[in-house]
């Protein structure tokens, strides 16, 4: 059995509203013990005192801050130790092949079907290294 009623939902909804803006507006209390109930809690929520942050919120939350960073830092390292293991495994896995296609590009010459995708490679590969240098190859670089 579905208990859920949108007009339930609807009709409470604009008696909140309703006690919200007679309450703002100084309008005498109405007789639906429903609006009443909820310009007592808007009431209550207004004079409410706000909470203050504990005392050593700052220092706890500079601390969190420095842990994150540290720990970013041995996860960037991580990441680039995966990537090195990756390309020198697909180095070594595909290396006879690109050896044989290097070979044949520089025998035959006019095939470039093999030839753009090298000089592709080489292109990312040298822009790669340059980025690298200017930046220093520190961990934080970004």
């Amino acid at each position: 059995m579905n208990t859920h009623d949108p007009h339930r939902t609807a009709r409470e909804f604009d008696a909140q509203q309703r006690a919200v803006s007679d309450e703002r507006a100084g309008r005498p209390t109405a007789s639906d013990p429903t609006i009443a109930c909820y310009r007592a809690l808007h009431r209550a929520i207004l004079v409410a005192p706000l909470p203050e942050p504990p005392a050593a919120f700052a220092a706890a939350i500079a601390a969190q801050v420095e842990h994150a960073q540290g720990s970013e830092t041995l996860e960037t390292l991580l990441q680039r130790l995966l990537l090195t293991t990756v390309v020198i495994a697909a180095l070594v896995f595909s290396a006879p092949h690109l050896l044989t296609a290097a070979l044949e590009v520089a025998a035959i010459g006019r095939d470039v079907s093999l030839a753009l995708p090298l000089a592709a490679g080489i292109g990312i590969a040298v822009a790669g290294a340059i980025d690298r240098l200017a930046r220093g190859w520190t961990l934080s670089a970004r």
